[in-house]
């Protein structure tokens, strides 16, 4: 029974843990990966995961990766929540988030992905004088994957070449109505990037551009967009380990005003997990992060029935 135990928690050590939510996201993911949304991972856990395979030249051997929905209505409470949950289940080296948000003008383009260093945390606010006030947080990216990026940093041809494999169709599509909206060209290019930078993130589905405006006046001029995840995300991250390692890829769908359609969803959906494979690939390396802790004790554990056994 001992080494049964020990052997289930040992068959939870993996590379790279990938959370995402909308629908849009879903498809874009399990495309990217080939995963068959029917053969999901029996875990004895509320939520439901995907196990495969993915191969890293920069890491030298294929990544065990899991992927997770977060199912239901999008939120940094849900997304910490669900990462909590994902970490208790699975011991991964590397946790990422991955999906859409809104971009601000001038700053990037529907369809570019930014993948921050720095999270802003907008959720926490403080009424006074009639006005809600953000008491912000700023989270940063763990230094070993910065390092890795400035040694093996995303190749755009790559990116690119990924992207239009699965997206060409999408990109016509996209232009079609980036051209109606008058986006082009400040607003929309055919051949997407990925950026670094900031995001911004808090509960508020943004409708309206002026919301970036106290962003880059007041937090951070860097900052490239805002969604409703990342902060919970991170979080949840820091509590499993100050310094867990962490990764965020978010492909930009609108600019969070009067041109935001749904069209450029599955786009900016798909530039995002193009990015990210890009990054597994070619960025990742994975050994060099430390293990999860709780693999750690996963592994004496095994060991330690091994000997009793």
């Amino acid at each position: 029974m001992i080494y049964d135990d020990a052997l289930q928690n040992s068959n939870r050590i993996i590379d790279v843990g990938i959370i995402t939510i909308v629908p849009s996201e879903v498809e874009a993911l399990f495309g990217a990966f080939s995963i068959t949304r029917e053969k999901y991972e029996p875990a004895g856990s509320p939520l439901q995961y995907w196990r495969t395979s993915y191969q890293s030249s920069s890491s030298g051997r294929p990544l065990s990766v899991v992927v997770c929905i977060l199912g239901g209505e999008a939120g940094n409470i849900e997304a910490a929540i669900a990462t909590t949950q994902f970490l208790q289940d699975w011991y991964p080296r590397l946790m990422c988030l991955v999906g859409i948000a809104a971009g601000i003008k001038n700053k990037i383009k529907i369809g570019d992905v930014v993948m921050p260093n720095k999270v802003h945390d907008r959720s926490i606010k403080v009424y006074k004088n009639g006005n809600f006030a953000v008491r912000g947080r700023t989270y940063s990216r763990n230094d070993t994957i910065d390092r890795m990026l400035k040694v093996s940093p995303l190749s755009h041809k790559e990116f690119l070449t990924t992207l239009l494999q699965t997206s060409k169709e999408d990109i016509r599509r996209a232009k079609v109505v980036a051209k109606s909206k008058r986006l082009i060209p400040t607003g929309f290019d055919t051949k997407p990037h990925v950026m670094d930078g900031s995001i911004a993130s808090d509960n508020v589905l943004i409708r309206d551009s002026a919301y970036f405006q106290s962003i880059l006046s007041a937090t951070d001029e860097k900052c490239r967009g805002a969604e409703m995840e990342a902060a919970g995300f991170v979080l949840a991250c820091q509590k499993e380990k100050f310094d867990f390692p962490w990764v965020i890829f978010r492909g930009i769908a609108d600019f969070g005003d009067s041109s935001k359609d749904d069209a450029f969803q599955l786009l900016a959906a798909k530039s995002a997990c193009a990015a990210l494979r890009i990054f597994i690939q070619l960025s990742l390396s994975i050994d060099a992060l430390p293990p999860n802790p709780r693999a750690i004790l996963a592994s004496t554990t095994l060991d330690a029935s091994l000997i009793g056994e």
